[in-house]
């Protein structure tokens, strides 16, 4: 041990030689420090506070694009409705299990949670906060409330990142870092107004973790290190209460410990205050996991294989390196300066390098898992750039110090310019204008609405695409098959099945077994040939069932396609004219002098001519009804037209056969309903139709 101390005091004794230049040092926090850098942390958290609260005063500005009739302002997320449902679940009854039984239905009917009730510990922090801040169990107060959270908490995330960098020495560079990162768009477009959900906090939170474990290891009385350990660990339980992910705990301690050994050479000590950190934080108790589905194109589910419908997700697509860093940074040139400054502070700090390393590598993940968790990162960038200018600043008031003899009050005008540059920059490279449209439509929501009326003796249950799943049931009061939380599992399988189903006698058998067998059994009798029991067909005949359309849907067709058109006996794709994502083509025609013209080509309507092909037919439908049509003299083309000659939706779509034949197409686009199977009870086309099974 006294060996490695030796060679490691001649590394630090090198490593200060050659870095241990005045301007490379941290600022040494004097009284003007102190007062700037409060200055700073309240301005980096106005700075992001002012976005958001503009967002939402954009909101009450198209009221009627983003509020319902009754108040409610929409979400731009599809988990909101979760956070909220459960909020209410915990308001109405003290617990969240009224709510989880209507998802996943008829899970929870058929297999009835016997565990005991532990109330509010079964909820997400986030639902936990707004039930206890509501005033009562209404959406109204309940959305009411969550909503308001979020420019609280933008506030709080700029300051906890200060916090971060400022227990390694950094206050000022952490107030640029905390603007920067709750203003970069890999972040705000992950807790901009309306987006509900845990990332509203998850950023801030894990830099004040890392804050709280560098104070930790760096303290040099044991007792007051295990003082801030134990507050650290609190921290780090309510995170997991917050954002139950395992692996950021052990990030965070594993930073504790290597700095607490670096700090101190005593191997006792680092494992006393390890050990603290893991058993207070319960990390030590949790495992180690990350999510496995993200890093697999498919999945087994017993002797079956089915897509992963992550896959299908355009936020968690992997993104080219350069939009990685525009979207961190808001521009290219910009994140290379910032990761040059980064890359020099980690030369001169190469133990906090390691500590802040993790969350400097989270942007890598985007070739891993997706875009979606690069925002960790964008408060390096920043801090990078700020440290690097910060740099400049105070190597110009170390300079006037020794050589011009300035006057005490411009002792710190070089740092104090470099602040105003660095806030000036962010702001300037920020999308501060940036603005989501609602996750859903207000029509659709008031669709769901229009079920929340109880059925008489019978079990309601919708059938639509899982991204509707939280809200359906939120907004409806009824029971969903399947949702964002169970988007993998098979049900999203046969449900996107039953929609490209050409027969409606088969899709409505498979919808009657989602809902009233579930999806085991009904994989079961569908692919294995399995009967039915008395019970099952009880329930099917005892069942009000409702299928929702929706325009989204027909938008998400390409991802509906390559899930149903999948064979889980081999595990590959159907294809169809050579592949198995069949989506809707937008078919743009105008007028010329030559004749008319779809997408650039000439288009003979008489002989359905298209450049070098012919089409099939064209279909002309008004508010999704079909008036008339024609049938070319090409039976074997792949193509049909459906053109909507409605004003209100006035499009021309070039649709694939075997996509014009499902039960979705014909039923949305086309008003073509089987009566003997389903009946059209809801209609507010081109939005959203609900329709009845029989």
């Amino acid at each position: 041990m006294n060996k490695f101390s030796q060679f490691w005091a001649k590394i630090e004794a090198l490593h200060s030689r050659r870095f241990g230049a005045v301007w490379f040092a941290p600022l040494r926090l004097s009284p003007f420090i102190l007062v700037l850098a409060i200055i700073a942390g309240l301005v980096s958290g106005w700075m992001s506070w002012s976005v958001r609260d503009s967002q939402y005063q954009t909101f009450e500005r198209y009221a009627e694009t983003f509020y319902l009739d009754d108040g409610i302002a929409l979400f731009t997320t599809t988990d909101a409705p979760y956070f909220v449902g459960i909020a209410q679940s915990l308001k109405q009854d003290d617990s969240v299990r009224p709510f989880h039984d209507r998802r996943l239905y008829p899970h929870a009917k058929l297999t009835p949670n016997t565990n005991p009730d532990t109330g509010i510990l079964e909820a997400p922090l986030l639902s936990v906060i707004i039930a206890s801040f509501s005033n009562d169990s209404s959406l109204q107060s309940l959305f009411a409330t969550a909503h308001a959270m979020l420019p609280i908490t933008a506030f709080l995330t700029a300051i906890m990142i200060m916090i971060g960098f400022g227990a390694a020495g950094f206050w000022l560079e952490g107030a640029i870092a905390g603007a920067g990162g709750a203003l970069s768009f890999a972040y705000l477009t992950r807790s901009s107004a309306g987006r509900i959900d845990t990332d509203q906090l998850n950023l801030g939170c894990l830099y004040l973790l890392t804050g709280l474990a560098i104070y930790t290891a760096r303290t040099k009385s044991l007792r007051n290190a295990i003082a801030i350990c134990i507050l650290a660990g609190g921290a780090m339980w309510l995170f997991r209460w917050w954002y139950p992910k395992p692996f950021l705990g052990w990030m965070v301690a594993g930073g504790l410990i290597f700095l607490s050994f670096i700090c101190h050479r005593q191997i006792g000590r680092t494992i006393v205050l390890g050990t603290l950190f893991l058993l207070v934080s319960g990390v030590g108790l949790s495992g180690f996991s990350v999510a496995s589905e993200y890093l697999v194109d498919k999945l087994e589910f017993g002797s079956f294989i089915f897509p992963n419908t992550f896959s299908t997700i355009t936020e968690i697509s992997v993104i080219p390196f350069g939009d990685m860093l525009s979207r961190i940074s808001g521009h290219f040139w910009l994140s290379l300066i910032s990761l040059a400054g980064l890359g020099l502070w980690g030369i001169r700090h190469p133990a906090l390098m390691v500590v802040f390393g993790p969350v400097t590598c989270f942007a890598l993940l985007n070739f891993l898992v997706g875009n979606r968790a690069i925002f960790y990162s964008a408060p390096m960038l920043w801090f990078g750039f700020a440290w690097l200018m910060m740099r400049f600043g105070s190597a110009f008031d170390n300079y006037t110090d020794r050589l011009l003899s300035a006057p005490s009050y411009l002792r710190h005008l070089g740092v104090s310019l470099s602040l105003i540059g660095c806030f000036s920059v962010v702001w300037l490279a920020s999308p501060t204008s940036y603005l989501q449209r609602p996750t859903f439509s207000k029509q659709v929501i008031e669709g769901f609405s229009s079920l929340a009326t109880p059925a008489k003796d019978a079990d309601k249950v919708i059938i639509s695409w899982w991204d509707y799943g939280y809200a359906a049931n939120v907004f409806s009061g009824q029971n969903v098959v399947h949702d964002g939380g169970s988007q993998t599992s098979p049900a999203t399988f046969l449900v996107a099945n039953a929609l490209l189903e050409p027969s409606a006698e088969k899709a409505a058998r498979m919808f009657k077994l989602i809902a009233s067998a579930g999806y085991e059994r009904a994989l079961e009798i569908l692919y294995q040939n399995a009967p039915l029991s008395d019970d099952e067909r009880l329930r099917m005949a005892d069942q009000d069932i409702y299928l929702i359309l929706t325009k989204d849907m027909s938008n998400w067709m390409g991802s509906i396609s390559t899930i149903g058109f999948f064979d889980i006996n081999t595990g590959k794709p159907r294809r169809y004219n050579g592949t198995s994502l069949l989506r809707y083509e937008p078919f743009e025609c105008i007028n010329t002098a030559l004749g008319p013209e779809c997408n650039g080509l000439p288009f003979n309507s008489e002989t359905g001519q298209f450049g070098d092909v012919m089409l099939s037919g064209i279909l002309y439908t008004e508010q999704g009804k079909v008036i008339t049509g024609k049938q070319f003299d090409n039976p074997t083309a792949p193509f049909f037209i459906q053109a909507e000659t409605a004003p209100s939706f006035a499009q021309n779509l070039a649709v694939n056969k075997r996509l014009f034949v499902s039960l979705f197409n014909q039923m949305y686009h086309l008003g073509q309903i089987d009566q003997r199977f389903f009946s059209l009870i809801y209609d507010d086309f081109p939005h959203i139709r609900i329709f009845k099974l029989k």
